[in-house]
């Protein structure tokens, strides 16, 4: 008797794709990994739309120049990174768990999610026009003569300084994990 495949489940609203760490991921370290992960991406998602609301409100309020192109650019990071920390990262790292020693996918993730990582260095920078609301936007705004918007600039870096962390530790977690399997 051949047993149908399993139906889309995930995201909840529109499911499009079978997506459940406690039944396909078979031991607790992978699953404390993937949830690990997902929780990475998840978090990445909003921390990147709170930063496309934190320019807008820099450019609505003030009268510095370049408010358009910074506020295009983190709306843009805002769609096109999660979608590619999901088909780049996470999936990947998912279809691993899923399937035993796939030493070259641990591989292909450890490259994208540095990738990643350089990225959320870049957004923490925030270098001017970049659209990214970082250290160097909230010192420019402090130089212009707007601290309200200087201090949201400011909580958006420890914003994404946190993420960063908690990506490192994700990646970390991975290595570990995959070091763990070689030797098993």
């Amino acid at each position: 008797e051949k047993l149908a495949p399993p139906k889309p489940n995930w995201p909840v609203w529109c499911p499009i794709i079978v997506h459940d760490i406690q039944k396909w991921v078979p031991t607790d370290r992978k699953k404390n990994i993937l949830k690990w992960a997902y929780i990475n991406w998840v978090v990445t998602f909003f921390v990147l739309w709170i930063g496309v609301l934190i320019i807008l409100i820099g450019w609505l309020a003030t009268d510095t120049e370049g408010g358009a192109e910074r506020f295009g650019l983190s709306f843009a990071y805002a769609v096109f990174d999660p979608m590619a920390l999901w088909s780049v990262c996470y999936h990947q790292l998912y279809k691993t768990a899923v399937r035993k020693k796939r030493s070259w996918k641990y591989g292909y993730f450890g490259i994208s999610f540095g990738i990643q990582l350089g990225f959320m260095v870049f957004i923490c920078i925030g270098v001017a026009q970049s659209g990214s609301a970082g250290i160097v936007g909230a010192i420019q705004f402090f130089i212009w003569g707007y601290p309200f918007m200087g201090v949201l600039y400011l909580l958006n870096f420890a914003k994404n300084v946190s993420l960063l962390i908690h990506g490192i530790i994700v990646w970390i977690k991975v290595r570990k994990h995959h070091k763990l399997t070689q030797l098993e």
